[in-house]
């Protein structure tokens, strides 16, 4: 998957039965074992999942989620509604080829609530329609110790900060800082690194200012 160095790596993939499915978890791994820990850049942070129930060309598909992880163990994202499928496009956009990364997905797979995979859906059904608003989740888990998500929502391409900060008011870190497209995306923060307590995160994009408490226990 990463033969070129003119853009980001990406792959197509189809279901087994050239069926279309419905869907509403993406479970992704980039981690394989404790080789990969000790090399930088191997494991891919910024992956974009695609989704297409026509074709192939560029044009069939329409982004669902902007998966972006610090750790490499599988996760479980959650959609805000179910997608259909027929064909799947994944773009590993970071590391980039000039970091030397080799941006590595070990494991892509398709889950709803109550099965292990994707569930065969009607052609007739849409994909995941772009949110409506600009929208900041509650983090998950929340208490946490020491890895939490959050979620935010993006009805347009905007620029987007997402910011956490301490009780005084102090800057703690930057989840987020650049142009995010239209839908839904999620971070991770991994807080091993800071003590107790209590947490604000902001997000700022267009307009609009959001804020939510959060609190560590360790």
């Amino acid at each position: 998957m990463d033969l070129y160095p003119r853009g980001p790596a990406w792959a197509i993939f189809e279901f087994a039965d050239q069926g279309t499915y419905k869907f509403n978890y993406i479970v992704t791994q980039t981690d394989n074992g404790s080789a990969d820990d000790a090399v930088s850049n191997r494991q891919a942070t910024s992956i974009e999942i695609f989704a297409s129930t026509t074709g192939t060309n560029a044009g069939d598909f329409q982004s669902i989620a902007m998966i972006l992880r610090q750790t490499g163990e599988e996760k479980w994202t959650k959609l805000s509604s179910y997608a259909t499928a027929k064909y799947i496009k994944v773009i590993l956009h970071q590391p980039t080829t000039n970091q030397g990364g080799w941006r590595q997905l070990v494991e892509l797979g398709l889950a709803t609530d109550k099965k292990l995979g994707a569930v065969p859906a009607n052609r007739g059904l849409d994909i995941t329609a772009l949110p409506t608003e600009f929208t900041l989740e509650q983090n998950y888990p929340n208490p946490f110790n020491p890895v939490t998500s959050i979620r935010f929502s993006v009805p347009e391409d905007s620029y987007v900060t997402l910011k956490v900060f301490d009780t005084a008011g102090h800057e703690v870190t930057k989840l987020v800082d650049g142009r995010e497209s239209a839908g839904y995306h999620q971070v991770e923060w991994n807080a091993a690194d800071y003590p107790s307590g209590i947490y604000f995160y902001q997000m700022i994009a267009g307009s609009v200012k959001q804020v939510k408490r959060m609190i560590l226990v360790k």
